[in-house]
């Protein structure tokens, strides 16, 4: 799937009824015209975006588009695939968005070089190579499926690293490898090995886990940035003398041009329930803002710790119409009319979003990724000054607030005053954004965020996802390959199955294994890749109950306080008393990470 920005010529369907775009009237109008009887219509974008996200439409096609494979992802890829699509990524990036004053075959043959030594391409392509894969593109509809190569057959995917690993391998590389007496990776890998170990000793035999590699050693240190490297190894002096430079800040010309994510726990207490003593703790903020209209375009707010989960639920927000925040919460005055595809994200270098998952989501999505330097705050000053402000407003009187120095904290008990809920802490936030922010002068621009939007948009129309559906999938965690048995597919001690499934599991050999993607905000179903048709088949959880609405990161907890209960197997009636006692757990795990307590347990 790709972004699509909607034009005249784009096809598409409406409650099984197709149409084309034929006229775009102004004020955000758009005039389609039915391919079987000519019947025209009117109908406003944020309609259409509103019908794409509740399944009501599908966009086909753009004119004069060519797809080959309209249901391609490239995570069903294998991953040789992967990074061959990656690479001659790479070299397109480069001619699309030039930063060289060159250009047609002269602006080809210049970008080669570059991108080969950015990224250590031995092989590199000749121009007339790099033609043929631009036309695939621009042919394609800028679809980077379009760049698939077209003697590959998808396949299997390698395992993917459990999150715990990577930290260990991360705090490693911040404590052996970057210091000043410069050890080996040899030397820096016999450590990994050994924190790996000691970790599987306290945990039980199905939750061990793998050893990496000392290739994936290195290339976790070839993602470092050269200042943080030069820093680590040699010392802040030499780091600012190589890296040393000044230049202008970052500048957009429209909305959607390029957005700034980014977290923070925020600064107050949290309880479990409205007129409950039941104390959560300090919930983590992602919040998504554009650069050029400084509206917040979507966030996450909950206890998952910073990860790739969060930053993919931000972004499902951020890309999909807000309609719900009207209905969800009446007093909520204003309107939220953000939504959309961006050109470019722009993030720090948190393990979060170097993931394999979004950097696939995001190619497929056409939007690039511009990670900026560590300790480099200001290269995304928006989001930052933006979560600030939060902080500084929107808590500053919050019942339950806490405060970074001792000296403001005085006899102030944060717990003892907590009274906001989550979903009460929801509201807020999304009260603020629409009545306060949304609609008061911004000194960066000089201007009104909300009138900016508006009018950025009637010149710049947001470009939409193909489907609904599509982009749930998309944006849903990869799991390493799971055998299909008849009782389906295990997954975190929830059992998968279907009819449908049974069917695909009878047609292939047996003993096969087959690539899911899973919801990290509902449990209730997963995605399975049908090797035969290389679509994802969705597939029920037989514990509806208990799984539909339940959260990835919940789900660990109460399986957590399960185990520790010592019963074998899976029981749904103590899965949901657990699940009530899940606050109990998120102490648990905050002291498990060095955190004080935040209250007495009831």
């Amino acid at each position: 799937m790709s972004a699509v920005r909607i034009g005249i010529g784009t096809e598409l369907s409406i409650k099984d009824k197709i149409f084309a775009v034929r006229q775009n009237l102004g004020n955000g109008i758009l005039q389609l015209e039915a391919k079987m009887d000519g019947e025209l219509q009117r109908i406003p974008r944020i309609t259409l975006a509103n019908a794409l996200v509740v399944g009501d439409a599908q966009i086909h096609s753009i004119k004069n588009k060519i797809v080959s494979s309209p249901k391609a992802d490239l995570s069903a890829l294998p991953q040789k695939d992967q990074k061959e699509v990656m690479r001659r990524w790479e070299y397109i990036k480069m001619v699309e968005f030039p930063q060289i004053a060159q250009t047609g075959k002269n602006l080809v043959k210049a970008v080669i070089p570059l991108a080969a030594e950015k990224m250590g391409d031995v092989n590199p392509p000749s121009w007339q190579q790099l033609y043929r894969w631009l036309k695939l593109y621009r042919d394609g509809g800028c679809d980077i499926c379009a760049l698939i190569p077209k003697t590959k057959k998808r396949g299997n995917r390698r395992s993917k690293l459990p999150i715990e690993v990577h930290q260990s391998i991360q705090e490693i590389i911040k404590e052996r490898f970057l210091i000043t007496t410069r050890p080996r990776v040899s030397d820096v890998y016999s450590a990994v090995i050994v924190a790996i170990k000691r970790q599987n000793q306290m945990r039980p035999e199905w939750e061990q886990l793998p050893t990496p590699n000392i290739r994936t050693l290195y290339r976790e240190i070839a993602k470092l940035d050269k200042y943080t490297f030069l820093e680590g190894r040699y010392g802040k002096a030499i780091a600012q003398k190589e890296t040393r430079h000044i230049g202008k800040g970052a500048e957009s010309t429209r909305p959607l041009e390029r957005i700034e994510i980014d977290h923070t726990v925020m600064d107050i207490m949290v309880v479990a329930a409205e007129n409950e003593r039941i104390v959560y703790g300090r919930p983590t903020l992602t919040m998504v803002i554009d650069h050029f209209t400084r509206m917040p375009l979507g966030y996450y707010v909950g206890f998952e710790p910073p990860s790739t989960a969060s930053v993919m639920m931000a972004l499902r927000n951020a890309f999909s119409p807000k309609d719900w925040v009207n209905e969800r919460y009446p007093d909520i005055k204003g309107k939220w009319p953000c939504y959309g595809v961006p050109e470019m994200l722009v993030t720090d270098n948190g393990a979060e979003f170097h993931s394999n998952d979004l950097d696939l989501a995001c190619a497929q999505l056409g939007i690039l990724i511009q990670h900026n330097k560590v300790k480099s705050p200001w290269t995304k000053g928006t989001v930052e000054r933006f979560l600030g402000e939060i902080s500084r407003s929107l808590l500053s009187q919050a019942p339950g607030k806490t405060f970074h120095k001792v000296d403001a904290r005085a006899e102030y008990k944060s717990v003892e005053e907590a009274i906001i809920s989550l979903e009460k802490l929801d509201e807020v936030i999304c009260q603020w954004i629409v009545d306060v922010h949304a609609v008061q002068m911004h000194e960066g621009i000089n201007a009104i965020p909300l009138e900016r939007w508006e009018e950025g948009v009637e010149v710049f129309p947001p470009r939409l996802f193909s489907s609904s559906e599509d982009l749930d999938i998309l944006l849903a965690g990869n799991q390493p390959q799971r055998r299909l048995h008849p009782q389906g597919i295990v997954f975190n001690r929830l059992r998968y199955n279907s009819p449908e499934l049974s069917v695909m599991r009878n047609s292939l050999p047996q003993g096969v294994k087959v690539d899911f993607k899973f919801d990290h905000m509902d449990l209730g179903q997963i995605y399975v890749l049908d090797p035969r048709t290389e679509e994802y088949l969705a597939v029920p959880a037989l514990e509806q109950d208990y799984a539909k609405g339940l959260g990835y990161w919940q789900h660990r907890v109460v399986s957590r306080y399960y185990r520790e209960l010592r019963e074998a197997g899976i029981d749904t009636q103590t899965l949901a008393e657990a699940k009530e006692s899940i606050h109990r757990k998120i102490r648990e795990t905050s002291e498990k990470t060095g955190k004080k307590r935040t209250g007495p347990v009831p």
